[in-house]
């Protein structure tokens, strides 16, 4: 992206829409003008509809809506995954087990069973070796020794159960006829799971907007039509038209916004609804969108891979030492018995239980998700070790000014004051208006009016003037629309009755009247600032964590606070082990800390925060029942039983264990 695109984008976007009177805008005021006679219920009949009933809790503090299907891993329609075909072939390996089981312990003639389990051993055999091959031919994967020995471990036990055919020391039992099929369905079935959490929480460097896959390549220069429901490929301007988006602009928080002829839309916007003709600023790979994406990538793969990482040691340490208890068990039945097939098959079963620490993978994965999900909600983890830094925190210092009124806008409630009105419709009908404007307040009441109306179209405005701090007011379809203040709608002529007049609201609160040709129909409380996140409260912090407004003294941070910096703290942030930072578009440049915020909002950071604990805790005891599982699986070896049932019923007992309880 050049600098003149982003120069030109931010003057864009920063520009207030202020238009001047025209002939035509004369001519609509007129008609707004000899209109102010007719009643409230004729203005507003268009606007009347059924109720609907609230929103569930917690809804009207919510943002815009945005698509919540992942995208990022685009496949041909129709086509067959991987992890599918394994765990159909899995599971009728399985199933050929038990029927095998079930025969051999029926009586079934000693040749057919010969011949049954030769078959089942043939096949877990070409599962071995494809498995094998494709560990060792992956491109994109996880790269140690230890997954491997699962793969060798079944080929050693169907070469067991080869020996065993060959050169026959015992009748064949259950054990003998099912450990070649038993072994490959439960391997191809962990491999199945483990491919299939791959493809689900894959880090690709698409990570920030779900609903933003693969877009269409686009240069600079050509024309697109915009049209509702598309992802806008580039960052474009519209030449005619108009649409209502949801805009992503350098952040991972989508804005409802109405853009008109001669306004940007950015790369990875959505088209709610609308139509527009427009000229691409940029390429599909130059948009701010793959930019911003290609600038946090980095940060999260190191972050993703963490924990891998940190069990590097611990994975080779693993290998060689079953490799050793393979050698041992080998060596150990071979003078105790002097079996062909036993030897082979406690070496085998000794490697196999690499497979349950194969569910290490699964910790990877969900690794790999934790990281990109709170990436998707404004919180980029930017190294290793910021997982387990975040741990260790146990005091949130703020800077003042990430806090204060400026910091955060929001709407608290919508309070109709006129029961004829349905709160969709009113909203369908202001977000036209509001969508347009500049001022936060009312950008925060277009947010809170796009959930109730998604759908909204974006109506023309006839002599839409916007007064800073004070209001917007407009036209549409001939009726005229007032937002703002109470000052503001008094200097229109809009008279206020006693009961509409603002209340005593809060200091970090203040009322938005909404008036319809000359009567005042709701009111928006819009809430400033975000200063309920430094008290302490019952269960909204984790129990070990306290949150501090920075007083500015000296001595403040430590090694273990963390620092959410902000304009004063700058200086004293410099010096902070444990940090969070906002990320400007200024620069384009990710600043160092634990943490970068994509979002201005930071309620998100106490959940951030237990998550992490919680994570932290589910790694530290799957290591811990992982080694338990792979003991058990070493010590029934030793024992004598020659059967993989043992590693096959741990793996599920324990990942049920580790991820459901």
């Amino acid at each position: 992206m050049t600098l003149a695109l982003q120069t030109t984008a931010q003057t864009t976007v920063q520009t207030t829409v202020q238009t001047t009177a025209t002939t035509d805008n004369v001519a609509a005021q007129a008609e707004v003008t000899t209109q102010s006679s007719t009643t409230i219920q004729a203005i507003i009949d268009p606007l009347v509809e059924p109720l609907i009933s609230e929103p569930p809790v917690g809804a009207q503090s919510a943002g815009p809506t945005t698509v919540a299907t992942d995208n990022n891993i685009s496949d041909k329609p129709g086509s067959i995954k991987p992890w599918t075909i394994r765990l159909a072939l899995g599971v009728l390996l399985l199933v050929a087990a038990a029927l095998s089981y079930q025969m051999t312990e029926a009586g079934l003639a000693p040749e057919r069973a010969l011949y049954l389990t030769v078959v089942l051993a043939f096949i877990s055999s070409i599962v071995a070796v494809y498995e094998a091959l494709q560990i060792l031919l992956a491109k994109d994967r996880f790269a140690t020794s230890l997954s491997l020995f699962p793969a060798a471990g079944l080929l050693l036990i169907n070469l067991g159960v080869f020996a065993q055919v060959i050169w026959p020391s015992r009748e064949l039992t259950w054990i003998s006829t099912t450990s070649a099929a038993l072994a490959g369905g439960a391997y191809l079935i962990l491999r199945a799971c483990i491919g299939r959490a791959n493809d689900s929480h894959e880090l690709s460097r698409r990570v920030l907007f779900p609903g933003v896959g693969e877009l269409p390549t686009i240069k600079q220069g050509e024309r697109i039509a915009l049209r509702t429901g598309m992802i806008v490929p580039a960052d474009v301007r519209i030449e005619t038209g108009s649409c209502a988006i949801n805009e992503r602009y350098l952040s991972a928080t989508p804005r409802f916004r109405v853009k008109d002829e001669g306004e940007v839309v950015f790369a990875g916007s959505e088209i709610l609804s609308g139509s527009a003709e427009a000229l691409t600023l940029s390429g599909t790979e130059d948009s701010c969108l793959r930019s911003l994406e290609r600038l946090i990538s980095p940060n999260l793969e190191r972050a993703g891979a963490g924990l891998f990482h940190e069990d590097a040691v611990a994975r080779s340490a693993t290998a060689y030492t079953l490799l050793f208890i393979a050698v041992s068990a080998a060596i150990s039945w071979d003078e105790r018995s002097g079996i062909a097939a036993d030897v082979l098959s406690a070496a085998g079963l000794i490697l196999f239980s690499a497979a349950v620490c194969q569910l290490g993978d699964l910790l990877y994965v969900a690794r790999l998700a934790f990281v990109k999900s709170w990436a998707r909600l404004g919180f980029v983890l930017t190294s290793a070790d910021s997982i387990r830094e975040l741990t260790s925190v146990s005091k949130v210092l703020f800077d003042s000014s990430r806090v204060d009124l400026g910091s955060v806008v929001g709407v608290r409630e919508l309070e109709l004051l006129d029961d004829r009105l349905s709160r969709t419709a009113l909203c369908s009908y202001l977000s036209s208006i509001l969508g347009r404007s500049d001022d936060a307040a009312l950008s925060a009441a277009a947010d809170y009016c796009q959930v109730f109306s998604s759908q909204a179209a974006p109506e023309r405005v006839l002599g839409l003037l916007e007064f800073d701090g004070r209001g917007i007011a407009g036209a549409i379809k001939g009726v005229e629309i007032s937002i703002g203040s109470e000052e503001f709608l008094v200097e229109r002529g809009i008279l206020i009755q006693p009961t509409e007049s603002a209340l005593e609201c809060a200091a970090n609160e203040r009322a938005i009247l909404v008036a319809i040709g000359r009567e005042v129909v709701a009111r928006f409380w819009i809430r400033f600032g975000q200063l309920d996140i430094t008290r302490e409260e019952e269960g909204l912090w984790p129990s070990n964590v306290q949150p501090i407004l920075s007083s500015g003294v000296s001595g403040e941070v430590s090694n273990d606070t963390l620092l959410v910096r902000g304009v004063e703290s700058d200086v004293l942030g410099r010096s902070a082990p444990l940090q969070l930072a906002f990320f400007s578009g200024d620069r384009f440049e990710l600043p160092l800390a634990t943490v970068v915020a994509l979002t201005p909002r930071l309620d998100g950071l106490k959940r951030l925060l237990k998550l992490s604990q919680r994570h932290i805790k589910l790694v530290e005891r799957a290591r811990i029942l992982i080694a338990f599982g792979a003991f058990i699986a070493i010590l029934s070896v030793f024992l004598g039983f020659f059967s993989p049932l043992v590693p096959v019923l741990v793996i599920p007992l324990i990942a049920l264990a580790i991820f459901f309880f």
